[in-house]
């Protein structure tokens, strides 16, 4: 039996806070990261953490089917 490709879908908002002081990577960052199947989302500060939220979002159905 083959292994269905899990597909997931994400809705990424980026707002570049302008008036703000610079940082040492640029302007400072506002993410929202909505994952569409489950309606969970997360606000951060930086897109590694929005990273890192996709990814545990992708871990959600494997974990799941191994329970």
């Amino acid at each position: 039996m083959t292994e269905q490709p899990l597909i997931a879908s994400f809705v990424v908002r980026l707002l570049r806070v302008e008036e703000t002081r610079p940082g040492p990577n640029g302007p400072p960052l506002r993410v929202l990261v909505r994952h569409v199947q489950t309606g969970q989302e997360m606000r951060c500060l930086r897109l590694e953490d929005a990273m890192a939220f996709m990814e545990h979002c992708l871990q959600l159905p494997r974990k799941a089917e191994s329970e």
